[in-house]
């Protein structure tokens, strides 16, 4: 899954997003998307100004608590 995610994201452009949505429960889709966040913050395809401490408040706050 992760694979075919990688893929989507290197084939659109920068202005179209992207929606996910695990159907097998609320706590996987935000754990997907911050695992994603952190895979491609490490490979500094996104986010590569932040700092490890700014990445980590900025998941948690943006896939977690805004999550619901």
């Amino acid at each position: 899954m992760m694979l075919l995610v990688f893929d989507v994201l290197l084939c659109v452009s920068d202005e179209s997003g992207l929606l996910v949505h695990c159907i097998s429960g609320w706590d996987r889709t935000p754990l997907f998307v911050s695992l994603l966040r952190l895979s491609l913050w490490a490979d500094g395809a996104v986010h590569a100004s932040l700092q490890p401490a700014e990445i980590l408040y900025l998941t948690i706050a943006y896939d977690w608590f805004l999550f619901g």
